[in-house]
């Protein structure tokens, strides 16, 4: 019995099985890297600090981790990474709501001579969304004029451009501000559906941050889009006859209605 006991121990430790995992003397991680929050578009660095044994050394590897990412960052072997926008590894946006997936990153430090391997905590890089202030849904009047509005920032560096946009018509030309002022005539105003006797417009703007070269032309453009904010409006003297008069004609159904239309078309001639 203590054969077969003694035989079975000589064979884990032959495999390395049941064995924990040792850290060299004087091998260790002494400075983990942090956790930052950045501006999209700037620069950051990562760092980690590791403390070796007498006379030996040590080779560092920078990995982006988590979620669908996982891979070795190419050239990232230093105890410090360093990232820009547009490199491979840099965090991704999500332009249509201008929302983030925080990215995480872990440093491999592989000991030398030795190869024992320790791996770093993983740091969480936040990036703050470019839009602070998104466009508000509101109602107006019938021939009233009415504002959108809309906030952004950038990175030290990047310029910001703005584009409106209204559903179903296209970029309003011209609406290149972070405010958007619209009249009655104008042609991105909300229209009337008479046919279900209202006025609505939804309106989105569209945000684009980018840097400039050395001539002045633009390099590294992104482009985010705001939450959608609805106008609502009520439907002038015009539509409303076309409305009133669309439901008075309606055949039997406009028969039943004639008594409560025509009151409201007097109603409204009277006091709008």
């Amino acid at each position: 019995m203590k054969k077969t006991l003694a035989l079975l121990l000589t064979l884990i430790l032959a495999l390395g099985l049941g064995v924990p995992a040792m850290a060299a003397p004087g091998f260790s991680i002494v400075a983990q890297p942090q956790d930052i929050t950045i501006n999209f578009g700037e620069s950051f660095t990562l760092s980690v600090e590791a403390e070796v044994p007498a006379g030996g050394g040590a080779t560092y590897q920078w990995r982006r981790v988590g979620g669908s990412w996982n891979f070795t960052i190419p050239g990232a072997t230093g105890p410090a990474l360093r990232l820009s926008y547009g490199d491979q590894a840099y965090p991704d946006a999500f332009p249509r709501n201008d929302s983030y997936a925080p990215a995480s990153y872990e440093c491999v430090i592989t000991l030398v001579p030795g190869g024992e391997r320790l791996t770093s905590d993983r740091a969480v890089v936040a990036v703050r969304t470019i839009i602070l202030t998104q466009p508000r849904s509101l109602s107006i009047g019938a021939r009233e004029s009415f504002t959108l509005s809309i906030e952004a920032q950038a990175a030290p560096g990047w310029e910001i451009a703005y584009q409106w946009i209204k559903w179903g018509f296209g970029d309003i030309a011209g609406a290149k501000d972070p405010t958007l002022r619209l009249s009655n005539g104008d042609p991105a105003y909300p229209e009337a559906v008479i046919s279900i006797g209202k006025a609505t417009g939804y309106y989105d703007c569209r945000v684009t941050v980018y840097q400039k070269d050395e001539s002045g032309n633009r390099i590294n453009e992104a482009s985010f889009t705001s939450l959608s904010a609805s106008v609502d409006r009520k439907l002038n003297f015009w539509e409303f006859i076309q409305y009133a008069f669309g439901l008075a004609t309606n055949g039997v159904f406009g028969i039943l209605l004639f008594p409560i239309v025509f009151p409201a078309l007097m109603l409204y001639l009277i006091f709008m």
